[in-house]
């Protein structure tokens, strides 16, 4: 008998015992055995008879068994599958194995399913292979193996010393010896990785399944699982915790016990996990055991991880709300008994029992939990359930990260590639050190080192591979010299291409060098990467991570696509793995902004301005999404600064100018010109002429000095200039002196002192100033200046001066000195190679050093200057002003840093005046910032542009940015120079206020404003008219509206010098210009006041108004001029303002200024139609309605209400407004939300409010207009009650165990009264206190609160019976006038009835119409599904359904569209329709004709349309046709246009296939985005639906003739639209129809028809009071399409019927067929011939049948009409009809009759031919009512 060890006993012995088994068996004598077969050395002989066999064997075999058997349970079988076995067999170890994978192990098999055995010389070498042999075996699946048990045992000293039984193993297992365990560290890392991954893979997987495919947006908290999760496992008897930040994709770092490691964890493609982890690598597997465990297979060793199970804890398992508990407090419960129920998704859940215990509840009841919180605990039965496992505490120790990972293991090119890797995986969503990151990339990007790093590891590498010569010559590129040289990598890279073109040159065979071109690819990639030097490679890698944040977030350019993202996502990429990667990526935006705003600092500093780098910087900046902002903001400020360089430019410019100054050609008066001329060149360049001052020679020192002094104080009518040289240790000192008048009109004196150094300063400041005064006092009494004295502007001054922490001192007698030190800084000029060191000329240099390096510049001048004030004093020094020019060739920011320390605050610096120079701070106007707390905004790269943060002194809440400028030009003496002058303040210097104005928005030094103001000052002349100047303002203001309101840029102040035109240009320099003030209110829409600035009786500037925002020019004495006062503080209208445009809508009282606004545009365009329109003055006038007395009805208010004063949030107003359609005046009820007030929320008083002015809407049969902007229904709880009411707790004292009720003492009960409904009952026994102790009575009864009624109206139900009441009237009101809403800030549960209930819905983008909103519906189905209430009615929701018939961006343009709908609709009800004076001719022909077959835009049936490169006209007035619910059921267009001036509404049929999208809802995850295709011609349900409400619109209000442009083929009849009730809203189209009280024409357009189903429900005859059907000469009609008729009415036989008697030769042949003559076959082949071609005529005759003759023979329509006439006749017709319609009204009115007899009467009394010519009967008709 053989066992399976057999092979031992082959391997030692060299015997097959099978075979000799066999030999023996079939009866041969084994001595007989060949000698190479001989096994008689181990055989007895006589001679012999006892031979020990291991005397003769060969060497030792070792065998093992593998088997599915659990070694670390007793060696318990197991059974299941593998899915991988694999073994590597060796020369001395073989295996078998009883299975081929895959396989399975069943319960009724052996355990064993594999044998190794291994040979060698010895014992110790057996063991050897047989342990390497056992280690290689990977057996993956769902059992269990002994192979690392038997590795292990093979290795102890019993089994090495030969110490071992057959009862060895069974003591082994017996005395329960486990494993030796892997190292706690590997099991730690290894199961926290293994949860992670598992975890992150299951999260991809929901993600994917539940929102991806559906275009969802997954929840933040879902998708920061991917990159930061926890996870908890138990091993053993340990239990792990670990945080786990995901890097990348492989790249983890694990947090535990205050320690963190690096890990990298890589899946092989054999299903292996390999982790990397300082020096060590562990591989594990793992397969998923029943009860949650996961056998986890690590370097062989099996551990189990476990999740923690402890029964004694009662969670939620899902958050929602815990409703009630179903038992007690201690109850005994069972194992699966419920013990609780929870609310989630509007369903209950009952919750059971894990085990049986005694239940303690810690929750009480109705709270919301949320999913794994503890809500119960039992104190288990069996107590041994709880496994407690004690918590990892050992530290991972000190754990480098993986070699790959380490950086110093790296060459510095790999060092860039890792840091440029790690940086793309931040901005893929992974979590990194960002700082440390870029860190030392910056450290890198310059560094030559790693460009030679890289060339030698290439030249090593493919390089080596080249031929020698190439070889050669590219190694001699790198030569000592130039690797140690600071500038030898500038051209290395075209260096390198250059000697491989050379060496391809030499090549004369094209495939040889095509051959070249390929081993030398990688060469030439490092060539073009290092083209001009390290500069291509660090733009390359910066421009990549810009490329890398657009990549993904251009997708979400804005706001509202943050809906759409991950649809357009879906779109772009297609693959579900991008999508969830770029999803991640945006959900962590805030991090890869602060990473992107690091890297654009990057930029200049470490990279090329080229055009790849700024068209990046422009999609940047085109983000207009307020997450993006930031970077937005930056991008803009970095183009701004990296414009060319502007100031050398100039510098250039001003310089020839300056020389002729330097010679003395000019004159002063020719100098000032100069300077007035290139005043902003000047101003430009000023820091680097300032700085050329060391350097130049003494003639141009002198110019650019006197140059810079007349630029500052040109205004302040400068003379006496004066430039003195001294000469002090051997060094020229430059001093200026000059007289002026100050902007007060007080004589001042002015000192400028030249500076090379602070030391310099320091040395010879007491000199040259006393010789500078000694100037002055030899000045004094000299004849006045030149130039005339500016306007007093005393009131401006003072204030600045109140700016000052004490009054200024007096210095009586003499001219108060201005002195100016100018401190020119060190000079060195640089060598060739400093300049070529130096960065690039195009670097951005950061401006953070400025903003840091000024305070401590600041304090140490404070020091030097108060150290002088003794001097200062004595010598009438009014203010000190120390200017510091900056400007160098290593950096682009070129300002002059200027501190005024003056006498006021004892030569203190005036901090609010820092950078500005003396005369500028007056022009800025600073003093009118009195009213606020000022802190000066710098931004050293906008200079010239002053921005100031403002908080009001008396108002906490109002915080401003100021944003002033002064614009300097030259004086403007031609009209067109003066245009371009003031387009260039209104835009260039607009521009960059703006700019500035968002970089202090983004910045976090400052708080968020929410009205800011913008300044300019133009400080030369303009010789322009006022109305130029409104006209020029008002056309280039538009453009920034939108920038305006993103800035909540409220306010636009122009100060402006202006020249009358009138006067001769001689004369201008003579003349005193005028200074205009204008004055624009930038809100909704914008508003211009414009003053005149005069001198007051007291001599203080004042402003006299001149235009005034509207109405006409006011003369000179209109009344005294108002004072110039400091900036107002908000009003309470102005912060209700603030509130709405948060919300962003418009308070309630402005919008009767918007209907001005519209009125007046409506006009301005029917006076640019018809200039004979004579515009009225008066266009609107409103006159606010309030409740009466007793509530009943709405009264006109006496005298005009204070706007904010309203105690009610429903405001109603009368409009009468003055239009073009109703030049007379038309009456409008206008009813608005006062969403400021109660957020506009319907209270009773609300509801009445709107009831009431609903009513008077209707009585007076005028348009009620309904502008919503509310929060629903209000609701709310008793204050009352709220500061009174007591608990009483279930378990006393103890609130953990919920509420039993709540109560009231006998005092608050007597004080609430009726307020409250009580019922008297005992106190609990423990809460009577004793009566010494309690402070308060003892209370023996609790007045137990049973109902709380309040004393307060609007807590609840009262809204909702209010709500219902205005619901009720809206249906009314639809039914019986014209009914109309505006949708604004958001609409909410009662909001939204009303405007569905009122039909016409205009809709703001970004204002939804919900029911709840959407954080509320979250909360109900316990998980983020929403993400905002636009997801739930936006646009997109309501605009794709029908609820809203426009769309508009803002509430200007809403009213816009509200005023142009009303100009269709009659004034009243009743009333004649608003018929315009046609500006189209009438009579015209309509020559925009569809070709036949080819689908066409059916709108330009009616607005016409480009057909051969031509404008061809449609049969409306052209642009008068305005659509409405266009994105809704697009197979049908309804819209109102003009019809030679009359209104008509408008149905035409799409012809074309079309979409109609269905959107998801993210609360079913069974739901997707669809689209679907809908063919034209054919009514589906929403199209029917569509139809029938456009019906009724025209009728119901609106009063509108009915044009319908027909082109059915019928209505859908499938299953799915029968189910959609195709066929209900198809009967609709009849019911409107049926109820249509204006004439209706039904016509049949070219090549257009209406078929089978689609007659019938537009058939005259339904209607035929008011319906007539008409038709093209095109035009077709008829049961069935003519293909279908001939199927059923002109089958084979009447085709052959036909043929027979048409063809002349089967007609001849079939009448001779019985003669025999000619063969049946014949004539069936005949037949056959001809079948094709008299197939058709089926088709033919059948629509000639449906032709138009026969229609107007069989009396179906009235006559047949041409198209290209069709509109002379149509607005005749209807002209015609709808006079008759008026008259028989009113002959219906005036007696009995019914509507045929009074049209019967009516036409009585005209002739038949006049009644036959509808012009002429129409001239009849008027005749007659006149």
């Amino acid at each position: 008998r053989l066992q399976v060890e057999h092979p031992v006993t082959e391997g030692i012995t060299g015997t097959n015992l099978p075979a000799l088994q066999l030999i023996v068996a079939s009866g041969i004598d084994l001595s007989r055995l060949p000698a190479e077969d001989s096994i008689s050395r181990f055989l007895s002989t006589p001679d012999a008879p006892y031979t020990n066999p291991f005397d003769k064997v060969s060497g030792h075999v070792i065998a093992t068994r593998i088997t599915a058997e659990n070694a670390a349970d007793g060696w318990k079988p197991t059974v299941g599958k593998i899915e991988e076995l694999s073994f590597q067999s060796l020369p001395s170890v073989w295996g078998y194995f009883s299975v081929r994978t895959p396989a399975e192990v069943h319960q009724f098999a052996d355990s064993q399913f594999g044998h190794v055995f291994a040979h060698g010389k010895t014992r110790q070498a057996a063991q050897r292979l047989l342990t390497l042999a056992v280690n290689r075996i990977r057996c993956v699946g769902e059992i269990h193996s002994n192979v690392k048990y038997v590795s292990e045992l093979i290795g102890t000293d019993d089994f090495k010393q030969g110490r071992i039984t057959t009862s060895w193993l069974d003591s082994i297992i017996a005395e329960n010896k486990s494993l030796s365990p892997p190292p706690a560290t590997s099991v730690a890392i290894c199961g926290a990785l293994l949860r992670a991954h598992m975890a992150i893979g299951k999260t991809e997987a929901k993600i994917k399944k539940e929102y991806l495919w559906r275009n969802a947006c997954p929840p933040p908290e879902l998708l920061t699982q991917l990159v930061e999760t926890r996870v908890e496992f138990i091993v053993g008897q340990t239990k792990f915790e670990f945080e786990v930040f995901r890097h990348s994709p492989e790249i983890f770092t694990l947090s535990a016990n205050g320690q963190l490691t690096a890990v990298k964890l890589k899946a092989t493609p054999g299903g292996n996990m390999v982790a990397t982890h300082g020096g060590r690598t562990d591989t594990f597997h793992y397969a998923e055991e029943p009860g949650d465990r996961l056998r986890m297979v690590l370097n062989g060793a099996t551990v189990m991880v476990e999740k923690e199970k402890d029964p004694s804890v009662l969670v939620a398992p899902y958050g929602g709300k815990l409703t009630r508990y179903l038992v007690e407090e201690g109850a005994h419960l069972k194992k699966g008994d419920p013990f609780a129920e929870m609310e989630v998704m509007k369903m209950l859940f009952a919750l059971p029992t894990a085990e049986a215990g005694v239940v303690s509840l810690l929750k009480p009841p109705n709270v919301f939990v949320e999913a794994g919180e503890h809500i119960a605990r039992l104190l288990l039965d069996d107590p041994t359930l709880v496994a407690v496992a004690t918590p990892f505490t050992q530290p991972l120790g000190d754990i480098e990260p993986p070699p790959e990972m380490r950086e110093s293991n790296m060459a510095l090119h790999q060092q860039v590639a890792y840091l440029v890797a790690r940086t793309h995986h931040m901005l893929d969503g992974f979590v990194d050190n960002e700082d440390d990151v870029l860190h030392k990339l910056s450290e890198l990007l310059l560094d030559p080192e790693v460009m030679w790093s890289e060339f030698d590891e290439l030249m090593a590498g493919p390089g080596s591979k080249l031929p020698e010569k190439p070889r050669l010559a590219l190694a001699a590129l790198l030569t000592p010299g130039r690797r140690a040289s600071p500038h030898g990598s500038e051209g290395f890279g075209e260096a390198v291409s250059a000697t491989l073109a050379a060496f391809v040159a030499t090549l004369d065979d094209g495939s040889a060098a095509a051959a070249f071109k390929a081993a030398s690819e990688p060469v030439t990639a490092f060539a073009d990467k290092y083209k001009t030097g390290m500069l291509d490679m660090s733009t390359m890698v910066t421009a990549s991570f810009l490329e890398h944040f657009l990549e993904v977030e251009s997708v979400y350019p804005d706001d509202r696509s943050e809906i759409v993202g991950v649809l357009h996502l879906n779109e772009s990429l297609n693959d579900p793995a991008k999508v969830l990667q770029a999803t991640l990526s945006h959900q962590q935006l805030e991090r890869k902004v602060s990473l992107t705003l690091n890297v654009l600092d990057f930029l200049g500093n470490f990279t090329f301005m080229n055009s790849r780098v700024f068209e990046l910087l422009r999609r940047l900046s085109s983000l207009s999404s307020t997450k993006h902002l930031r970077v937005q903001r930056k991008a803009k400020q970095i183009i701004s600064n990296c414009r060319d360089n502007i100031a050398e430019a100039n510098k250039e410019l001003v310089l020839p100018e300056l020389k002729r100054m330097a010679a003395g050609e000019l004159s002063d008066e020719g100098e000032l010109a100069v300077v007035s001329r290139m005043a902003a060149q000047l101003k430009l360049c000023q820091p680097k002429l300032l700085s050329m001052i060391a350097t130049s020679d003494k003639a141009l020192k002198r110019a650019i000095i006197r140059a810079s002094v007349m630029l500052w104080y040109k205004q302040g009518g400068m003379s006496n200039v004066s430039f003195k040289t001294y000469l002090r240790k051997g060094k020229e000192k430059s001093a200026v002196t000059w007289e002026y008048t100050s902007d007060a009109g007080e004589p001042r004196f002015g000192i400028l002192l030249a500076f090379q150094t602070n030391d310099d300063l320091e040395a010879n400041f007491d000199d040259l100033c006393r010789l500078a005064l000694e100037e002055k006092r030899a000045k004094e009494g000299s004849a006045p200046a030149s130039f005339n004295k500016p306007m007093s502007r005393n009131a401006s001054a003072q204030a600045l001066k109140e700016l000052a922490a004490s009054p200024s001192p007096a210095f009586p007698g003499t001219a108060e000195v201005c002195l100016h030190v100018l401190v020119l800084g060190e000079y060195k000029p640089l060598d060739a190679d400093t300049k070529r060191g130096l960065p690039h000329k195009s670097f951005r240099r950061s401006y953070a050093y400025a903003v840091m390096d000024e305070m401590s510049t600041a304090k140490m001048y404070a020091k030097l200057v108060s150290a002088k004030a003794g001097f200062l004093r004595a010598n009438s020094v009014e203010s000190v002003t120390v200017m510091l020019p900056h400007s160098t060739v290593s950096d682009n920011l070129n300002y002059v840093s200027i501190y005024n320390f003056i006498a006021a605050q004892a030569y203190d610096e005036h901090t609010i005046t820092r950078h500005i120079l003396p005369p500028e701070a007056t022009m800025l106007e600073l003093g009118r910032l009195s009213n606020f707390h000022v802190e000066r905004c710098w931004f050293p790269d906008a200079p010239h542009t002053h921005v100031y943060f403002a908080s009001a002194k008396q108002q906490a809440l109002d915080t401003r940015l100021f944003v002033r400028a002064l614009h300097q030009r030259a004086p403007a003496l031609e009209h067109d120079d003066a245009i371009e002058s003031l387009a260039s303040l209104c835009t260039s210097e607009m521009a960059v206020a703006l700019a500035t104005l968002e970089q202090a928005i983004g910045d976090s030094r400052y708080q968020i404003t929410e009205s800011n103001h913008l300044f300019f000052r133009s400080a030369s002349p303009l010789c322009l008219s006022l109305d130029d100047v409104i006209s020029t303002v008002r056309g280039i203001l538009p453009q920034y509206q939108a920038a305006f309101a993103a800035l909540k840029a409220t306010e636009l102040e122009l100060v402006l010098p202006l020249w009358d035109p009138a006067t001769p240009k001689a004369a201008l320099d003579a003349t005193q210009p005028t200074i205009a003030r204008v004055i624009c209110r930038l809100g909704p829409s914008v508003t211009i006041d414009t003053y005149e600035e005069v001198c007051r009786a007291d001599g203080s500037l004042g402003l006299l108004q001149v235009r005034p925002a509207k109405g006409p020019r006011q003369a000179p004495d209109a009344g005294p001029p108002v004072a110039l006062e400091p900036y107002p503080l908000l009003s309470v209208v102005d912060q209700k303002r603030l509130r709405c445009q948060k919300l962003s809508t418009t308070y309630c009282y402005d919008f009767i200024h918007l209907f001005e606004i519209a009125v007046a545009a409506a006009w301005d365009k029917a006076a640019a139609a018809d200039p004979a329109v004579a515009v009225p003055v008066d266009k609107l006038a409103a006159t606010e309605l309030t409740l009466s007395a007793d509530g009943s009805r709405m009264r006109p208010l006496d005298a005009l209400c204070k706007r904010g004063t309203n105690k009610v949030g429903m405001v109603a107003w009368s409009i009468t407004m003055h239009t073009p359609e109703v030049p007379s005046g038309r009456t409008i009820i206008v009813i608005a939300n006062d969403i400021t007030f109660a957020q506009g929320t319907f209270g009773p008083m609300e509801d009445l409010v709107f009831e009431r002015a609903s009513q008077y809407a209707r009585e007076l049969g005028v348009p009620r207009i309904y502008m919503a902007a509310n929060a629903g229904a209000r609701f709310g709880l008793s204050d009352a009650v709220k500061r009174c009411f007591r608990v009483q707790w279930v378990g006393g004292d103890d609130a953990s165990k919920g509420v039993s009720y709540l109560w009231l003492t006998d005092k608050d009960k007597e004080a609430l009264g009726d307020a409250v409904v009580t019922e008297v009952v005992e106190a609990p026994a423990g809460d009577i206190e004793d009566e010494d102790e309690a402070e308060e009575p003892p209370v023996r009864t609790h007045n137990k609160i049973v109902a709380i009624i309040g004393t307060e109206d609007g807590l609840g139900v009262e809204s909702l019976q209010g709500a219902g009441a205005i619901a009720a009237e809206t249906s009314i009101a639809n039914r019986q006038i014209f009914t109309l809403s505006y949708c604004t800030a958001r609409n909410i549960g009662i909001g939204s009835y009303v405007l569905r209930l009122g039909q016409r819905v205009i809709q703001q983008r970004d204002a939804p119409i919900i029911l709840t909103g959407y954080m509320a519906l979250n909360k109900l189905l316990g998980t983020t599904v929403y993400e905002s209430n636009l997801q739930l009615g936006g646009p997109e929701v309501m605009g794709g359904n029908g609820v809203s018939h426009l769309l508009v961006n803002d509430d200007l343009e809403a009213v816009h569209k509200i005023v142009q709908w009303l100009g269709f609709v009659p004034p009243k009800v009743g009333a004649p329709l608003p018929i315009l004076r046609p500006t189209d001719p009438i009579v015209r022909a309509v020559d925009f004709l569809p070709v036949r077959g080819i689908p066409y835009d059916p709108r330009a049936l009616l607005t016409g349309g480009v057909q051969d490169g031509a404008f061809r006209h449609g049969l409306l007035d052209h642009g008068s046709f305005v659509e409405t619910l266009a994105d809704w059921a697009k197979t049908v267009v309804v819209g109102r246009g003009r019809l030679g001036g009359m209104p008509v509404g408008c149905i035409v049929t799409e012809n074309r296939l079309v979409e109609k999208a269905i959107l998801a809802d993210p609360a079913n995850l069974e739901s997707k985005p669809q689209v679907q295709m809908q063919a034209g011609q054919v009514w589906f349900p929403d199209s029917a639906y569509k139809t029938a409400q456009a019906i009724q619109d025209f009728n119901a209000g609106e009063g509108l003739p009915l044009l319908i442009l027909a082109n059915w083929r019928g209505f859908s009849g499938g299953r799915k639209d029968m189910f959609e009730e195709v066929l209900k809203f198809g009967s609709f189209i009849v019911d409107q129809l049926t109820q249509f009280r204006q004439p209706i024409s039904v016509y049949i357009p070219p090549f257009c028809e209406i078929r089978g189903g689609a007659w019938v429900v537009i058939d005259s005859k339904i209607n035929p009071a008011f319906m007539e059907m008409y038709a093209s000469e095109s035009a077709r009609g008829g049961v069935l399409e003519p293909a279908g008729i001939a199927e059923i009415k002109f089958r084979k036989p009447d085709v052959l019927k036909a043929m027979t008697r048409i063809d002349k030769q089967l007609h001849w042949m079939t009448m001779n067929e019985a003669t025999g003559v000619v063969r049946a076959e014949d004539i069936e082949q005949r037949k056959t011939e001809l079948l094709p071609y008299y197939q058709p005529l089926g088709e033919l005759i059948s629509d000639l049948h449906d032709r138009p003759e026969r229609m107007l023979a069989k009396g179906v329509i009235r006559c047949i009409v041409p198209w290209a006439t069709s509109r002379s006749f149509f607005y005749w017709r209807m002209r015609r009809r709808v006079r008759e319609e008026e008259l028989v009204r009113a002959l219906q009115a005036a007696a009995p009759l019914t509507h045929d007899e009074a049209l019967a009467q009516l036409h009585e009394q005209m002739p038949a031919d006049v009644l036959a010519d509808d012009q002429r009967c129409l001239e009849r008709l008027n005749e007659m009512s006149a």
